[in-house]
């Protein structure tokens, strides 16, 4: 007889909290919905960072048109909080100029993490990725990578299903760049 009644009260509970907070979503569209760079239905977004209930940050993302049919994405990001009696903060900044298909072309991207920057920038010339990096105010240190396939931005990641369309099973995969 307990065991019924722990198993019914466990079932109401688990359940309660189920139709509190959930409802079906209902059957996905039959078509895949897809958006271009141009035509986003949010092209700006932001987004809180909670920890232990305090607001420690921010992240800031839109959209925008550029020449030539390209599109900006900026970035920004800032997180400031206190770890075992040590202020740590985080502050980002980028750009990234991509085309139609969000294919990354340059960037510039600004780091401040505990008053120590770091600039990283670069471009997208053919089959090369060519970039530099400066910290603490030293001089830039010069890369270049061969890429095998089309680069795109992180900064792009939230962006790439809805504009190769989001369908249930649908899996994806892409060369990213996180500066």
């Amino acid at each position: 007889m307990k065991a019924r009644i722990a198993a019914l009260a466990l079932l109401v509970f688990v359940s309660g909290c189920a139709s509190q907070y959930f409802r079906d979503a209902g059957s996905p569209p039959s078509e895949a919905p897809r958006y271009s760079l141009r035509d986003l239905p949010q092209p700006e977004y932001w987004a809180g960072f909670v920890l232990n209930g305090a607001k420690i940050g921010f992240s800031h993302t839109r959209v925008v048109p550029a020449a030539g049919g390209l599109y900006e994405l900026h970035g920004e990001a800032v997180l400031a909080f206190r770890l075992l009696g040590v202020n740590k903060s985080v502050q980002v900044h980028s750009v990234d100029t991509v085309d139609a298909n969000a294919r990354l072309i340059r960037f510039a991207y600004r780091y401040i993490v505990d008053e120590t920057a770091q600039d990283v920038s670069g471009e997208v010339e053919g089959p090369r990725l060519r970039y530099r990096i400066s910290t603490g105010g030293r001089p830039p240190e010069q890369k270049e990578e061969t890429l095998t396939e089309p680069l795109y931005p992180v900064g792009a990641l939230d962006l790439m299903p809805v504009l190769q369309g989001l369908a249930v099973g649908k899996t994806f995969r892409w060369l990213v760049f996180n500066g």
